[in-house]
């Protein structure tokens, strides 16, 4: 029930309109998944899966973080945090990135 709860309350966050600063981005993304796979290792099978990120430019670097969720039926769930820098040079032809990726 909490889960549903907290899932109705991003839902309804999604349908109020904000104001969005210039040069910042963002995602929200919410869906079922009948296996989920990382890395070739079968993680879960029948889950639900929250997507959050956001990115912006920062002093002329592409900063994003993102955030994962799968909440499974019967397995473990798991969590995943990004954050990526990178910068397009060469005319907006070749974009260079680093990023950290933490899952648990």
């Amino acid at each position: 029930m909490k889960t549903k709860l907290i899932i109705t309350a991003l839902l309804c966050a999604l349908s109020i309109n904000a104001a969005q600063a210039d040069g910042v981005s963002g995602n929200l993304g919410v869906r079922h998944t009948s296996d989920y796979y990382f890395r070739g290792a079968a993680l879960s099978e029948d889950a639900l899966q929250l997507n959050v990120g956001v990115g912006a430019n920062v002093a002329g670097l592409d900063v994003s973080v993102g955030y994962l969720t799968n909440q499974a039926s019967g397995a473990t769930n798991t969590d995943t945090l990004s954050l990526e820098i990178g910068k397009t040079v060469l005319d907006k032809t070749v974009t260079l990135a680093a990023g950290v990726y933490n899952m648990d």
